[in-house]
């Protein structure tokens, strides 16, 4: 048996796993063999609310920025950055604006969805 079910969730994770991939609870393996029934034993974070994870295009977007600010900062340097593009470079810069629409959508899905 190469999978561990997840009696919680009922996701099957791989054997080596220590924690759930859906629902984040740690897989408590048999001592003999490390195969068997897994119980649930909560990790304690302090965000268990926040358990749904962020869709792809928002993880991607906010990837190591740890705080709104910082994510703002972004967006507002990618505005200058495209503008100045454009002003002393070429029209190429503009691609820059893509960038800060996508910083703001995810702070805006962070806002409505989850949390810093």
């Amino acid at each position: 048996m190469n999978n561990i079910k997840c009696p919680h969730c009922g996701l099957i994770n791989r054997l080596d796993a220590l924690t759930c991939l859906r629902c984040k609870l740690a897989l408590a393996q048999n001592a003999a063999g490390g195969q068997g029934a897994a119980a649930p034993v909560a990790i304690p974070t302090g965000l268990e609310e926040f358990a749904e994870e962020r869709p792809l295009w928002v993880a991607v977007g906010l990837w190591g920025l740890k705080t709104r600010a910082v994510a703002w900062a972004f967006v507002v340097l990618s505005i200058l950055v495209a503008t100045g593009s454009i002003v002393y470079w070429s029209w190429l810069g503009a691609i820059m604006y893509l960038a800060a629409v996508w910083y703001f959508l995810a702070i805006r899905w962070v806002d409505k969805n989850s949390a810093w």
